[in-house]
C-alpha cells in the first residue's frame, strides 16, 4: 500500500513485521489471530492512503485468501486557514477517533500521541495522576459517563475519572498491561466470530 508503517499506522499482533514482510503465529489450539492495523494522527495533508497484506504460501498451513486484503486510511486534515467544524455523535458516550467527552469533561488526542485533559475533575478533567502514561503512544481515547480509558500502541490501557464508573481498574491492571486490541462498542456488533477455514500454526504474509 501508500502508508508507512510506524509513520502512518502502527500495527499489534505481529511476531515479526518489517516493511515488506512479517508473520504472525497462532497460539496452541486457536484458529484465530486478531492483527490490528491503527492509523496514527498527523498535521500533514497528504491525502487517503492505503494498507495492502498478501497472505503467502509456506509449511503447516493452507491459504484461505490468496489476494491482496486491503484498508484506507482517511485522511483527516485539512488546508491551512480551513475551519472545520463537527458535531460528536449524542449516543450515550460522546466521542470521535480524536477527541472524547462524557458527562463533564473532555480528553483530545493529539498528533504526538499525548492526551490533553479538560472539564470538571470528578468526571476526568483532571488527568495528572496518570499524566505520565498520556504523555505518548495514545492510540484511541474511549469514555462513558464519567470515566476515560485510552488505548495505547503497547496494547495496554490507562483509566482515570470516577472510580464508580471505571476511571479506578486497579483490580484488573494486571490484565490491562498488554495484549489489548479495543474496546466493546454497546452500539456495534463487535463480536468475535471464529475463522475455522484458517489452520493452525505459523502464518505469514507479504505487504504490496
Amino acid at each position: 500500500g501508500t502508508a508507512t508503517g510506524g509513520s502512518d499506522y502502527v500495527q499489534r499482533g505481529a511476531t515479526t513485521f518489517g516493511a515488506t514482510t512479517g508473520s504472525v503465529t497462532f497460539r496452541e489450539g486457536s484458529e484465530v489471530v486478531i492483527f490490528p492495523i491503527d492509523p496514527s494522527s498527523d498535521t500533514v495533508r497528504d491525502g487517503n492512503e492505503t494498507v495492502a497484506l498478501t497472505l503467502t504460501t509456506g509449511t503447516g498451513y493452507t491459504l484461505g485468501t490468496t489476494g491482496a486484503v486491503s484498508g484506507t486510511i482517511v485522511d483527516n486534515d485539512v488546508a491551512p486557514g480551513t475551519v472545520v467544524r463537527g458535531g460528536i455523535p449524542n449516543r450515550g458516550y460522546l466521542s470521535t477517533r480524536y477527541e472524547s467527552g462524557n458527562g463533564g469533561a473532555f480528553a483530545a488526542l493529539k498528533s504526538d500521541g499525548s492526551v490533553v485533559t479538560w472539564g470538571l475533575s470528578d468526571y476526568g478533567g483532571d488527568s495528572s495522576s496518570v499524566s505520565s502514561r498520556l504523555s505518548s503512544g495514545v492510540t484511541q481515547i474511549f469514555s462513558n459517563g464519567g470515566a476515560f480509558a485510552a488505548l495505547k500502541s503497547d496494547g495496554s490501557v490507562v483509566t482515570w475519572g470516577d472510580p464508580e464508573d471505571g476511571g479506578n481498574s486497579s483490580s484488573v491492571s494486571s490484565r490491562l498491561s498488554s495484549g489489548v486490541v479495543s474496546f466493546a462498542d454497546p452500539f456495534t456488533d463487535d463480536r468475535l466470530v471464529p475463522v475455522t477455514s484458517m489452520p493452525r500454526g505459523l502464518l505469514k504474509y507479504g505487504m504490496i
